[in-house]
């Protein structure tokens, strides 16, 4: 679709000559005669940019662009006044308060305008492109999901399947009825069964998370309690020492935000150095948004892996060293960025690690309750 500019002025000879003036640019033109006109084209319409003249019968040009902005998805259309007249401080004021983006005294010089619209034309096209193009890959992730989600569902029943049939055989024919060889083996197929579950039950868990839009104001206090509440039993059997500062309130799915800090707080606890495990949560609370520490004094990762820990099945040891699946870091980076934050880690082999995150400290605009639903 070709970028769409709207000329408003009340005289016709001066849309005439805008007009021959944007000949041969490759946009579709649109011309009102009044600042009710403008706003009329606009809700049909979105401009690339409007060309407005100031001085206008009834409706002026800033109240006019006051009007064109309050349209629906209109808040940041760039409007360049036109005038005959000389621009004072005062209305230059008024010209950039009411949304313009440039102001131009007539006679115009065409060469100037020409380039002013040419790249307002532009940034329109590349905006689409990228609209098209986010859309696309909201679209691609979400049949990924469904796909991950299908795969691991249907592959969770064979997998029940193999357990079962090994625990009937541990039962009739295990502990050396037959001989160590044979019990030796079903170990290991029982073991490659677990495993593979345990991988299948994390593929879906890392499906699910992004499924989920509805947020609302967290207090991440209460996230981070129910995280240690499903890490009890860790917590001692470890004998770990958690120690936390006080928390702030963000905007999230609390569900999720409990997976995010079970899974930073595991893996402190699991990948530890040879005393108990030491864990703390701190934030750094801001105006916009919160940054959510989780340091431990455990093993460390070396500089060359801190992006790659993120992977999905990306490990760093295998299950002789540390069990596990690989998934946990992945859905914890899955997680902020669904919150749109982002994750860091800070950390060098021995020296422990410490994960960064953000989280916003207020809910976008799209989430936050009408006045009406206040009242």
């Amino acid at each position: 679709m070709r970028p769409f500019v709207l000329l408003v002025d009340d005289r016709p000879t001066n849309l005439d000559l805008l007009e021959a003036i944007l000949v041969g640019l490759d946009i579709d033109i649109g011309r009102a005669a009044s600042g009710i006109e403008a706003v009329t084209w606009s809700a049909q319409k979105e401009p690339a940019v409007v060309l407005l003249d100031v001085q206008m019968p009834g409706m002026d040009g800033f109240e006019t662009a006051h009007m064109l902005r309050r349209g629906e998805g209109r808040a940041h259309v760039p409007i360049i006044f036109v005038t005959a007249q000389d621009a004072d401080a005062e209305r230059m004021f008024d010209a950039y308060t009411s949304g313009g983006v440039d102001y131009l005294r007539k006679p115009i010089a065409p060469a100037i305008l020409r380039a002013k619209v040419r790249t307002f034309a532009d940034l329109r096209r590349k905006n689409e492109e990228i609209e098209e193009l986010s859309e696309r890959l909201r679209m691609s992730n979400a049949d990924l999901r469904r796909f991950a989600h299908a795969i691991s569902h249907d592959l969770r029943e064979p997998v029940r399947t193999m357990l079962s049939f090994t625990g009937f055989l541990e039962a009739d024919y295990g502990g050396g009825r037959i001989d160590a060889t044979f019990d030796e083996h079903l170990r290991f197929v029982t073991h490659a069964a677990t495993r593979m579950r345990t991988m299948i039950d994390s593929l879906l868990e890392l499906s699910r998370v992004g499924q989920s839009t509805s947020l609302e104001m967290v207090a991440l206090d209460r996230a981070l309690d129910g995280a240690l509440a499903n890490l009890k039993s860790a917590i001692d059997a470890s004998g770990a020492r958690i120690e936390r500062s006080p928390l702030p309130t963000a905007a999230g799915d609390e569900a999720q935000l409990v997976q995010l800090f079970q899974n930073l707080v595991g893996n402190a606890i699991k990948f530890r150095g040879e005393g108990p495990p030491a864990v703390r949560i701190e934030a750094t609370p801001g105006e916009d948004r919160h940054r959510i520490s989780v340091s431990d004094g455990g093993i460390g990762i070396a500089r060359v892996d801190h992006r790659r820990i993120f992977g999905v099945f990306r490990r760093l040891h295998g299950d002789e060293e540390y069990e596990g699946t690989g998934v946990g870091l992945a859905l914890v980076e899955r997680v902020v960025e669904n919150h749109g934050g982002s994750i860091e880690v800070e950390s060098s082999l021995g020296e422990g690690a410490t994960f960064h995150f953000t989280l916003a400290a207020a809910l976008p605009a799209r989430h936050r309750p009408d006045d009406g639903d206040l009242a």
